[in-house]
């Protein structure tokens, strides 16, 4: 969320072959499967055998369509307020989704300006979807988040 760009991608467990810049494999067909056929948003997919493989964990969530994901949005959340007391903590969080929800807003409309149809839908799933991937700061600290 540092650089302001979207992400798509696919995460996959399997056989692969790596050496310098030669990678191929079944563990690459897949993760390229789901970026290209299942992730369709600013999401990273991941296969029921590496959700299985990782189990529980707090950045991977079921999304709506039933797909485990990576909530890359989280972790960058997360990062920025690291360190802080619990009352600036609230703050900055709030302020961060603010911000992320204004980014988006803005790119999107930019995007429809120019007639960058799908471009402009991204930013607004990615927009729509902060407090749900973040999860909503309460009063208290208490956070309300997404997990698998």
């Amino acid at each position: 969320m540092q650089f302001r760009c979207l992400i798509r991608g696919g995460i996959a467990v399997g056989r692969l072959y790596h050496e310098d810049r030669v990678v191929f494999g079944p563990a690459l067909v897949k993760a390229y499967e789901l970026e290209s056929t299942i992730a369709h948003y600013p999401r990273i997919v991941i296969s029921e055998a590496a959700a299985q493989t990782l189990g529980e964990h707090p950045l991977i969530f079921r999304d709506n369509d039933g797909f485990g994901c990576l909530n890359y949005v989280r972790a960058a959340c997360d990062e920025s307020v690291h360190g802080l007391n619990p009352s600036d903590w609230l703050v900055r969080k709030r302020q961060w989704i603010a911000d992320l929800q204004g980014h988006c807003r803005r790119q999107a409309e930019r995007l429809r300006r120019v007639e960058n149809i799908r471009g402009a839908q991204n930013w607004q799933w990615l927009g729509g979807r902060v407090e749900f991937l973040v999860g909503k700061p309460e009063p208290g600290g208490a956070v309300l988040s997404a997990r698998m």
